[in-house]
């Protein structure tokens, strides 16, 4: 029997939804009234789901519960609430909701979003077991950077709008420094990827720091940090990932920034991302963060990710390619890209995701799956039943053609764009 708890300050409403999920067949385990509360109530039952108020009384509201919630018992959480405002609704994708109803909610609302939610959850869960499995038999972790040249081997000034899926970029820096063998280091206000990461925590070759609305600690954080590559066989460099997406303190994030600029400059072996949301940035603020900085790499979900570097601060010419091109490119070259994407073993879902946070193309379904499906009746690719998730995996013969697909296409863009191999 799945266990939910319930978070709103208003009695009569949980003593409601109580019922009715207990009619449905769920254990309700907790009844809160704070974002304070529902935090310590749901570290102590542990349920499988929370259905969560955001406007309450106390410090923190449900969105920051939520927040604190997914990151750090990595508990899914269903808003119910009376507010369909624009900030109220941005602010609560930013903690990546399993749901968002607004009431007054009929009963079979409640119970379609509670069981598309526990349906994700188990095959996310079942989905990352078995990937956690994959990487100790295949511990060779390759980053999958996309159009950026150089992100992983230097140090970046990354300036980010709130469209785009920064948490994806993050994953693959912090997954390529760890197979690489560096000790990588993150420093963050808001995250959900620790979870992915704790065998890494757990074992010291990911350290982590949590920056709590100030960023006191931290360059001390940075100096342990430093510390340890000289007296350490074990790690070749350090990579730093400090995202300070909701900090103010500009002269503290210089002088780190100052920090790790003397220690590159002295041959220490460092590299990494100072990663902002461009909302909190103004122009000023930007010219005085790239000082030093090698390059900057500006992202907008919605429309280019453009890459130069900061030899002058603004470039004479800059190449932008817009997203209608990207989507075009992306719609004639679907099988190429599933074969990028099937090096490991991959659901249909989880191609369509990724192509939409590489390139913010939305792919029909039926294309990618019909694709699948000629490659797994070519034998390209054979089908791994993992609980209810269906992962496709290249053959002994897949991977040949893999190969040659893949040198075959970029040979003949190399050729039609007069591009030296």
């Amino acid at each position: 029997m799945y266990r939910i708890m319930v978070v709103d300050d208003e009695v009569i409403i949980t003593t409601q939804l109580e019922e009715h999920l207990t009619s449905m067949g769920y254990a309700v385990v907790g009844r809160a009234s704070s974002g304070e509360e529902a935090v310590e109530m749901a570290k102590s039952r542990e349920p499988d789901l929370i259905l969560m108020d955001i406007v309450m009384p106390g410090a923190i509201d449900g969105i920051t519960a939520a927040g604190m919630i997914r990151e750090e018992f990595d508990i899914p959480v269903i808003f119910l609430t009376a507010y369909a405002d624009d900030k109220f609704v941005d602010r609560a994708k930013n903690v990546e909701p399993m749901g968002y109803i607004l009431k007054p909610y009929q009963e079979k609302e409640i119970k379609a979003a509670i069981e598309v939610a526990l349906y994700r959850r188990d095959s996310e869960r079942r989905l990352r077991a078995y990937e956690e499995q994959l990487m100790g038999k295949h511990p060779e972790r390759k980053s999958k950077a996309v159009l950026m040249d150089g992100f992983f081997s230097d140090i970046i000034l990354f300036l980010y709008t709130g469209s785009v899926n920064k948490e994806h970029i993050f994953k693959d820096s912090i997954e390529h420094g760890l197979a690489n063998g560096e000790l990588c280091s993150y420093a963050f206000s808001q995250s959900t990827l620790r979870r992915y990461f704790k065998d890494d925590i757990s074992s010291g070759t990911l350290r982590v720091y949590k920056m709590e609305k100030t960023m006191k600690g931290l360059p001390e954080f940075l100096a342990d940090c430093c510390s340890i590559i000289p007296a350490s066989d074990e790690y070749i460099a350090l990579r730093f990932l400090f995202d300070f997406s909701e900090l103010e303190d500009f002269e503290d994030i210089l002088a780190i920034r100052d920090a790790v600029i003397e220690k590159r400059n002295a041959a220490f072996p460092i590299s990494g991302i100072f990663a902002f949301d461009m909302g909190h940035l103004n122009e000023e603020r930007i010219k005085a963060l790239s000082v030093g900085i090698p390059r900057v790499i500006i992202s907008s979900g919605e429309e280019t990710t453009v890459s130069f570097s900061t030899s002058s601060y603004l470039p004479k010419s800059l190449d932008v390619v817009p997203q209608k091109i990207v989507e075009e490119i992306v719609r004639k070259s679907v099988e190429p890209l599933i074969l990028t994407f099937l090096r490991e073993p991959m659901s249909g879902y989880d191609i369509l995701k990724e192509i939409y946070d590489r390139y913010h193309v939305l792919l029909p379904q039926a294309r990618v799956y019909s694709t699948l499906y000629n490659l797994e009746n070519r034998g390209i690719v054979k089908v791994l039943l993992k609980g209810k998730s269906k992962l496709y995996i290249p053959t002994e013969e897949g991977e040949k053609y893999m190969e040659k697909k893949l040198k075959d296409f970029h040979a003949v863009y190399a050729h039609m764009l007069r591009i030296e191999r």
